[in-house]
Order: structure tokens, then sequence, then C-alpha cells
């Protein structure tokens, strides 16, 4: 039987907050090791995106002001332990 394949989403929250569009070098870095890998991954960027399918979400921002995307805020307690925060984000 075929292994399944991960899927990773790749979250740049300052693009999906309409903020600037400074590049997320953490994200590119990522996307790279991910592509290099043969990993799956997805640039989301809608903030009603369905995050059942990705086994991990990576989410980075630069700038403190951004928003977190709705699909993290509505996230059940199950759900938040698939995603992965850096950049300015706030300890909690």
């Amino acid at each position: 039987m075929p292994k399944k394949k991960l899927k990773i989403g790749l979250v740049d929250a300052d693009l999906l907050c309409n903020g600037t569009r400074h590049p997320n070098l953490v994200l590119m870095k990522l996307a790279g090791f991910l592509n290099d890998n043969g990993i799956d991954f997805k640039l989301i960027i809608d903030q009603d995106e369905d995050i059942t399918p990705y086994k991990l979400i990576y989410i980075s921002r630069v700038f403190t002001f951004t928003q977190m995307p709705a699909f993290y805020e509505n996230a059940t307690p199950a759900q938040k332990r698939k995603f992965r925060r850096g950049g300015t984000l706030p300890i909690s």
C-alpha cells in the first residue's frame, strides 16, 4: 500500500492581512527545503482555507500589527496542534 503523502501549508500572515508585500524569507527558505526534499506544500492565500488536508501549517509574519488568519483564530484546540508559528509573534 502506498504511503500517504505529507502535505504542508505555508502561511504568510502579512500577505493574508493585506499588509506589506515584503518577502517572507523564512517561508521562502522553508519552501526551498520542502521542494528539494519532494514534500508536497502549498502557499495558503485564502482566509477561509479548509485546513483539514494539511498535516502541518507554518505561519510566519514580519510585522507585529499583522492579524493572524481567521482559520487560525477559529481553529479548535485539536486543529491548533497542526500550526507552527514564527516571526514577530507574542509568546502565548
